[in-house]
């Protein structure tokens, strides 16, 4: 899925303690783990787990809050912030 268009935020650091997480949302339902996880193929390896909220959201989670972060500048370019 080339077109993929989706939307990311941080997890609340301060109310869930979660610094390495990224909250991926309004995206078609027909959207699958491995779509996502291709978007972050392409910046290397940071290692990445999709946990599903619902069909048209997703945390992406990393291994280290930096990762998280690296990220996010990294793909802002390419997805609506």
């Amino acid at each position: 899925m080339t077109d993929l268009i989706l939307c990311l935020g941080f997890v609340a650091a301060a109310q869930f303690g979660t610094r390495h997480a990224l909250v991926l949302y309004d995206f078609s339902p027909s959207t699958r783990t491995t779509d996502l996880e291709r978007i972050f193929e392409k910046f290397g390896d940071h290692g990445v787990a999709i946990r599903w909220v619902n069909d048209t959201s997703a945390l992406a989670v990393f291994r280290t809050p930096s990762a998280g972060n690296f990220i996010l500048t990294a793909i802002s370019n390419y997805i609506r912030v």
